[in-house]
């Protein structure tokens, strides 16, 4: 069985400028830029402008949240009111302070979006947008270009692994110093819901979808599968949910 992870095919970036700033421990600096958004609205392509920000080199650890867990106890499994999470919420912790043993170091995941967001509130930080998800993961590993990633994403594909269970690290590093964007598990974004795939800011507009049957209707590259896999896969995403594959990582406003 084969696990979910955000993965894409990289269009052509367009980057708009870098600020030379020390970026806080732990994260990296994501220059301001501006992308095309993988689908149309009425023909036109959408593109999207990003301001500079900082993002987490590596996902959230099972390690780093239990002890968010530990100084916050109403995000624990059992005290964590179903409103802010499913049933599925940190299911496979033996009980509120033992996640699984070999999980120390690898993304936390079944964590619902509020328990997503109160964890980097908690650091004073915040959820990053999906635009600045996106911009952030357009950025290249160091000695590969777009079609090389493209290649290496499909090849992973096409080897099932049933270890969700990977170390933080284990995946690649892209060209602004942040690690695992793909390869490893999904990660939650702010307004994971905010974009239906006509680029229209409400979801469930059937009509107006992407995606039929055989393809993407409103597709800028119909090949993108692992692109179109993401921004379905959010879109059918509630905040309450706590998904085996999904973890995350937080951002932080430069100012």
């Amino acid at each position: 069985m084969r696990f979910l992870h955000p993965v894409f095919l990289i269009p052509t970036v367009v980057l708009l400028g870098t600020a030379a700033l020390a970026a806080p421990k732990g994260m990296a600096l994501v220059p301001k830029g501006e992308f095309a958004l993988p689908f149309r609205k009425d023909s036109a392509e959408i593109r999207m402008k990003v301001d500079p920000f900082y993002l987490d080199r590596h996902a959230v650890t099972y390690a780093e949240f239990l002890g968010f867990v530990r100084s916050h106890p109403n995000q624990a499994r059992s005290r964590m009111k179903r409103v802010f999470a499913d049933s599925a919420y940190l299911k496979e912790w033996k009980d509120d302070s033992t996640p699984p043993t070999r999980a120390v170091n690898s993304p936390v995941t079944q964590v619902s979006w509020f328990a997503a967001k109160a964890y980097c509130s908690s650091l004073e930080k915040r959820l990053p947008t999906t635009a600045e998800w996106e911009w952030a993961a357009k950025s290249l590993p160091p000695g590969m270009d777009s079609a090389g990633l493209d290649r290496a994403i499909l090849d992973w594909y096409a080897k099932p692994s049933n270890d969700r269970f990977n170390p933080i690290g284990s995946g690649s590093v892209n060209g602004n110093g942040i690690r695992d964007l793909f390869g490893l598990v999904w990660e939650w974004t702010s307004d994971f819901d905010a974009y239906g795939f006509a680029g229209l800011n409400q979801r469930g507009v059937a009509d107006s979808a992407a995606f039929c049957g055989a393809g993407g209707a409103r597709a800028t590259k119909e090949s993108d599968y692992a692109t179109y896999m993401r921004w379905a896969f959010r879109l059918s995403l509630h905040a309450d949910y706590s998904v085996g594959s999904l973890g995350f990582r937080c951002a932080r406003d430069m100012n």
